[in-house]
């Protein structure tokens, strides 16, 4: 296998991510059941689900967004595999397959994850490619970023509103239909009048 190289998940990218409070081993990615201990996170990426230890998450996740958002901030050690094979994940087992990305948060660690070529290169970035980038690359990154959580905030406000309005209105025809109105008519008032 080729050496391990220092990978960053890009700048603009988020997960949303839960706390568990329940333990089971029955949640299945990449065809192994893994293991969801009390207190592990349950991510969401956009695209896949997957477990991270408590003490990890804690270590390598920041908060970005009051809604359950947010950034992975520390690095990673990548190497490509070269054949079929298993790896233990803080989880449990997890396959790979040829070309497939076995990722690791230290450079001589041995447990790592396994990730598809696709995902893989959806979320990462080859840290020089950072660096080469500069401050400025960076600082525009968190301005879109920013800018993104702005945007969904709105949302979720306006979202609020209108459920708050639609609440209203049921409340207010359901009253209606209760004293014998029907879609705003008196009873005994029929479509013909």
């Amino acid at each position: 296998m080729e050496p391990r190289k220092r990978y960053r998940e890009r700048a603009d990218r988020f997960v949303t991510a839960i706390r568990m409070n329940l333990e089971t081993d029955c949640f299945v990615r990449r065809g192994s059941s893994l293991l969801l201990a009390r207190g592990d996170w349950l991510v969401y990426d956009g695209n896949s689900t997957y477990t991270v230890d408590a003490e990890l998450f804690a270590e390598k996740y920041r908060l970005i967004g009051y809604d359950g958002r947010y950034a992975k901030i520390a690095t990673v050690w990548v190497e490509v595999a070269d054949r079929y094979g298993q790896m233990m994940t803080k989880d449990g087992v997890c396959e790979y397959a040829p070309g497939d990305r076995l990722v690791f948060h230290d450079p001589g660690e041995e447990e790592g994850f396994c990730m598809s070529p696709e995902e893989f290169e959806r979320i990462y970035e080859l840290e020089s490619l950072v660096a080469e980038k500069g401050d400025e690359w960076v600082k525009a990154s968190v301005r879109v970023a920013s800018a993104l959580n702005d945007v969904l905030t709105s949302f979720d406000e306006k979202k609020k509103e209108w459920e708050s309005a639609l609440h209203d209105w049921l409340k207010e025809d359901n009253k209606r239909e209760k004293g014998g109105e029907k879609c705003g008519k008196p009873s005994g008032e029929t479509e013909a009048e």
